[in-house]
């Protein structure tokens, strides 16, 4: 009994574990808030390469449907960051004043060598969310150039009632939540942190992916407790006999 119980353990923690190298395995972001009209910290995330490559080149375009008037992105290990914009038919009203422009694409290009394919890398962004995209769930793809002119686009978009596990290359998207008491740098973040993290895609729930391997480490550790018990008993059984 005590031998079938520890092996169920010992599969489920195996399980575990594959779990968290699935949602390791793309391009994507984390964020700190996802409420409409606030300010959050975006870490994108780079794994891998392409098909053994390095990578050269991070390109995350914003949704065009959406005005960005407020973006930085951080100086990041190894890469050079810029931005190009997009030139509005007219001004618009900001947090800070009218802008005529907004950003488009965000770029990091690598300083020198190619990011290795089997090292990661991770980009701070600095982003102020539309406030009139409480409820959306906003796309952001990623193309991902390499070495030798290898790359891959993270644009997938999934259907209606398509789950997005079934996409070979999904775009990184944050479901935008309603706005939070306050307004701009005043605004408290988002309560339902769930909308941070877990209603994420792609490879930017990273704080379930730790989740994930704890347990799998408690339930590893309680497969090899369980086992180190049965030993002793069956060495005991033994002794007497």
């Amino acid at each position: 009994m005590i031998k079938r119980f520890i092996t169920t353990l010992g599969l489920a923690a195996a399980a575990m574990f594959i779990a968290v190298g699935a949602a390791s395995a793309h391009v994507g972001f984390t964020a700190d808030n996802t409420a409409a009209g606030g300010w959050a910290m975006l870490q994108f995330t780079v794994p891998h390469g392409c098909e053994g490559k390095g990578t050269t080149k991070i390109e995350i375009k914003l949704p065009e449907e959406y005005n960005f008037p407020y973006v930085t992105p951080f100086e990041s290990n190894g890469w050079v960051a810029s931005k190009t914009m997009r030139k509005l038919d007219k001004p618009i009203k900001a947090e800070h004043g009218d802008v005529s422009e907004v950003t488009d694409t965000i770029v990091y290009t690598r300083s020198g060598a190619a990011l290795p394919d089997k090292i990661g890398s991770a980009m701070l962004v600095s982003i102020q969310w539309p406030a009139d995209a409480a409820g959306k769930e906003l796309y952001l793809p990623i193309a991902q150039t390499c070495e030798g002119g290898a790359s891959t686009n993270w644009n997938q978009i999934p259907a209606k009632g398509e789950s997005e596990d079934s996409l070979d290359t999904p775009a990184p998207s944050a479901m935008i939540t309603k706005a939070a008491e306050g307004t701009g740098h005043h605004a408290a973040a988002a309560s339902d942190t769930k909308a941070a993290s877990g209603d994420m895609h792609g490879d930017h729930d990273v704080s379930n992916a730790s989740s994930r391997a704890n347990t799998a480490l408690v339930l590893g550790v309680l497969a090899l407790l369980l086992g180190l018990v049965a030993l002793g008993r069956g060495r005991g059984t033994s002794n007497k006999s």
